[in-house]
């Protein structure tokens, strides 16, 4: 087992042949992918991916909730587009946050 500083080194382990798998979230991989210049094809195991779903929620009562859910959706969606939400994702998954 080797233990590579952040995603994108594992990637270039895998691609390498330095190692014969890698573990991470798929879109982080996918997004890190879409940077990278690969040598070799790489598979994905979709059966092992996870998709977990958050739930933004706002009282019914409040004349504004549909406003602020929709704040809140179009943040993340930029967040995605701009690809920042990997870079988040994946500096909490290597220990590299704050």
């Amino acid at each position: 087992v080797i233990r590579a500083p952040d995603s994108r080194r594992c990637l270039e382990l895998l691609d390498a042949g330095e190692v014969d798998i890698a573990s991470m979230e798929a879109g982080v991989s996918r997004a890190i992918v879409r940077q990278m210049t690969v040598s070799n094809p790489l598979l994905v195991l979709d059966q092992l991916t996870l998709v977990q779903n958050l739930t933004v929620i706002a009282p019914r009562d409040d004349p504004r909730a549909q406003e602020r859910l929709d704040l809140v959706n179009t943040g993340l969606r930029q967040l995605s587009e701009a690809g920042t939400w990997f870079e988040i994702v994946d500096a909490h998954l290597n220990g590299d946050a704050g």
